[in-house]
């Protein structure tokens, strides 16, 4: 399964209630230190506004210990989501490139990389994707809605990367290059409160490109609802498996004060496939990155009798090492392992 030029254009335009949401990331080291870049934009309103999102940050995670709790202090990075009028979406295609244009972003996409420019005075650069190992969808096959929840279907692509370029962050311009993602993914349905948590994770490692996706929901009647998604691409082997059973497992928590709430510091997580099993650790490297418009309070919110709910929803920035062992005994040790875990919560008070 290799990228394909459809994969790139924005579905549902006839529709207003819709979503598509594209999104890059970046991992790199510079100056010897962890970095973390974003852009993004999405078009619709069927999850709140639209809006280009420009994100940055090298501050290393600081703990502070008050009595046996471990408290994220806040840091310092750029985080700019800037608000749209909605249908601010621009695209076309010519000579087999789909270019997509909102707020001070460009993507230019074809099947072989992905061009992003941003002209953003704070964050801006030039930055050219290409693929590593082939493109995970959701759903495994093109053009098939999964039912995340009852009333939600989604559809999209999850495509891990190299990249090289620019930067341009507060007027420095750095050269970069690392491992990251490329997303583009849509719905037009969605019941967003029926969500009780969601984990989705990508990953990046010399041998491996994974993404998996775990949510619990309620249904109308109040009955518990499981969705899982996911693949595994050992490269070396050329093993592209489907996973058949995902678990995580917090182990180690800390307290995060922006969000006045507790989030797992350390995961563990057991991947099953046909073929073998896929052990990890996934560990907060950096200081988790919020939404500005999904995080919030509903005090007043009536949910199968339980009145006073809360949303948090926030990437944690990951180190990840593990192993994946197949049914033979041969074990495939894992390095230089980075990815972002997306964390969804909706909870009483």
């Amino acid at each position: 399964m290799d990228l394909e030029l459809d994969d790139f254009k924005p579905k549902f335009q006839d529709q207003e209630q819709r979503y598509n949401d594209y999104y890059c990331t970046m991992h790199f080291i510079h100056n010897g230190k962890e970095n973390f870049a974003k852009f993004a934009f999405v078009d619709g309103t069927l999850m709140g506004d639209e809006k280009a999102q420009y994100q940055h940050t090298d501050s290393p995670l600081i703990l502070k210990n008050e009595d046996d709790i471990q408290i994220i202090e806040p840091e310092s990075s750029i985080l700019i989501d800037k608000l749209q009028a909605p249908n601010s979406l621009n695209w076309d295609e010519k000579d087999n490139i789909v270019t997509l244009k909102m707020d001070q972003l460009t993507f230019s996409c074809s099947e072989k990389e992905i061009k992003i420019t941003s002209n953003n005075e704070t964050l801006g650069g030039d930055i050219t994707f290409t693929p590593r190992g082939r493109v995970f969808r959701w759903g495994y096959k093109k053009g098939e809605l999964v039912k995340l929840t009852n009333g939600t279907e989604i559809n999209g692509i999850e495509q891990l990367c190299d990249f090289r370029g620019k930067l341009r962050i507060k007027g420095e311009e750095i050269e970069v290059e690392g491992r990251g993602i490329f997303e583009h993914v849509w719905f037009n349905k969605l019941s967003f409160l029926k969500i009780r948590m969601v984990d989705w994770l990508y990953m990046n490692f010399d041998q491996m490109t994974s993404f998996i996706c775990h949510v619990e929901s309620i249904s109308e009647d109040g009955t518990p609802y499981h969705f899982e998604t996911g693949t595994i691409h050992l490269l070396q082997q050329n093993d592209f498996l489907i996973t058949k059973k995902i678990e995580f497992e917090p182990k180690n928590w800390v307290f995060l004060k922006e969000l006045w709430a507790f989030i797992p510091k350390i995961q563990k997580v057991r991947v099953k496939t046909d073929k073998g099993t896929l052990k990890l650790k996934i560990e907060l490297s950096l200081y988790p990155k919020l939404s500005k418009t999904l995080n919030r309070r509903i005090e007043f919110l009536t949910l199968h009798n339980l009145t006073g709910w809360r949303v948090l929803f926030y990437d944690v920035i990951l180190k990840i090492s593990g192993k994946f062992t197949y049914k033979d005994g041969k074990v495939i040790k894992l390095t230089n392992g980075t990815g972002v875990n997306e964390q969804i919560r909706v909870s009483p008070l």
